[in-house]
């Protein structure tokens, strides 16, 4: 938008030729649904430009010549509308290009608290995570306290785990739990190991399981935001929508991997070299 002297407002639609050509002094560029053009080395040879904020729902929402970001840095990263993911093929690869930059989806809140201030507080999280990237929260207990669990905004039992590590799938909320004393009592490094059959019903904050796994075969379950991997280490795993979005992919080296995963239903695929050994669906209630 270009305001004049007089105050009148004039949307801009279109960024013309060589319009910023070699500018050194920008640094960011808000691209607005109201444009709807970019035409040819419009924003070429901006060395120190760093972030593009692109405010269409859809990559071809407006017409953007070849070259228009011609010799920008690498390291440019052009920032995508909440909701818009599919539509530029942003998932849990995290290669998505629009125009040869790098995309990043980073709109997403992480809000982190302490179940009680005089206890401990929570560091880490904040209102533009990156979507399927790794998130680090960490709880510090004050004199006297000891952190208990993670729990999620409806309350139900997360993670044990300090600092919490888990791949961002939404907007999420949790809360530090401490509770008084040293802890020694408490079992807070303890995770329990997966369970087969009956023994998980997604009772317990979301918990859910896959067809029961036999001694020796391999296996998935989802509890208290973590995958439980059974016979996977090593496997390449590769976790998608049933639409086929794939949402996550990893190396097993553990039994868990910890992940917020929001209610719904997922394929798991694993595989070493060319064998594939699981296809199997779980659900995340």
């Amino acid at each position: 938008e270009v305001r004049t002297a007089a105050g009148q407002r004039y949307a801009v639609t279109a960024v013309g030729v060589e319009a910023f050509r070699g500018n050194g002094r920008l640094q960011s560029v808000t691209v607005p649904n109201s444009l709807t053009g970019i035409e040819r080395g419009a924003f070429s040879a901006c060395a120190n430009l760093q972030d593009v904020e692109l405010e269409w729902d859809s990559p071809d929402r407006g017409r953007v010549d070849a070259d228009a970001f011609a010799g920008v840095a690498a390291s440019c990263r052009v920032h995508i509308p909440k909701g818009s993911e599919e539509r530029y093929g942003y998932d849990g690869d995290l290669k998505a290009v629009w125009q040869g930059l790098p995309v990043v989806s980073d709109h997403y809140a992480v809000r982190a608290k302490s179940n009680d201030a005089a206890a401990g507080r929570v560091t880490g999280g904040g209102e533009r995570m990156v979507l399927y990237a790794e998130t680090v929260l960490t709880a510090d207990a004050d004199s006297g306290y000891h952190f208990v669990k993670w729990t999620n905004a409806k309350g139900d039992s997360v993670s044990a785990r300090n600092p919490y590590r888990f791949l961002l799938a939404g907007d999420t909320e949790l809360t530090a739990v401490f509770a008084a004393g040293d802890g020694d009592e408490a079992k807070d490094g303890v995770v329990q190991e997966p369970q087969t059959g009956s023994e998980k019903d997604g009772a317990d904050g979301g918990a859910t399981h896959a067809l029961p796994v036999l001694k020796g075969e391999a296996g998935v379950y989802y509890t208290e935001g973590v995958l439980r991997l059974v016979n996977l280490k090593g496997a390449v795993v590769s976790v998608s929508t049933m639409k086929g979005k794939k949402v996550l992919q990893f190396t097993a080296d553990d039994a868990e991997y910890p992940v917020t995963l929001p209610a719904g239903v997922y394929i798991l695929n694993a595989a070493k070299g060319r064998e594939r050994i699981v296809a199997t669906k779980f659900v995340v209630k």
